[in-house]
């Protein structure tokens, strides 16, 4: 008090806040977007019988919208399955868009969410007999859950399951549903 003090700009630190404005006693809350870049590791149980589990990464960038926040993705795993006869390994590629609603509990958030997208599957095989590769054009949609936990203000541990219908044509007139689990584990940096 009672003193003057110039402010240098190089010396003052950006801080995240919430602006409040109001007018007269309604005031309107607004709150910072924090849209994110999140990647991961996956494991998703085998669509392929007798396969391995699938595992690989995944990465995305966190659109917050308030409410909701959709999240754009592409996701890679391979799979490995082996019989007496034949050895397959299964490329897949994934693209799809996540919509999800966090609570935030403090240092942590929970969310739920639903995703669509769809996946390249590349299956070579390795036999005595004849086995060509081929590529086959997946339907993808499920429900996730996850946890994230604020390691610093801008970097969040996440973990999330998710359960996925994955439908593919078979014949002309034969489609067919797998259902894969996938656990994740990831960071977002939040921007």
């Amino acid at each position: 008090a009672g003193e003057e003090r110039a402010v240098d700009e190089a010396a003052l630190t950006r801080i995240a806040y919430v602006r409040v404005a109001g007018k007269g006693v309604i005031a309107r809350i607004e709150r910072p977007r924090r849209d994110a870049i999140e990647a991961g590791l996956i494991v998703r149980s085998p669509l392929v019988d007798g396969g391995e589990v699938c595992t690989g990464a995944i990465a995305g960038y966190a659109l917050d919208l308030g409410w909701v926040t959709i999240t754009p993705r592409v996701a890679a795993c391979r799979e490995r399955a082996a019989n007496a006869f034949l050895a397959s390994t299964t490329d897949g590629l994934t693209l799809d868009a996540r919509i999800s609603h966090a609570w935030s509990l403090g240092p942590l958030s929970l969310s739920a969410g639903v995703q669509l997208g769809g996946a390249a599957l590349r299956q070579q095989f390795s036999t005595m007999g004849l086995a060509p590769s081929r590529t086959t054009g997946v339907v993808v949609f499920g429900a996730s859950v996850g946890v994230g936990v604020a390691v610093t203000r801008n970097v969040v541990a996440k973990f999330a399951a998710e359960l996925d219908s994955y439908t593919l044509q078979r014949e002309p007139m034969r489609w067919e549903t797998s259902l894969g689990a996938t656990a994740m584990f990831g960071i977002g940096v939040l921007r």
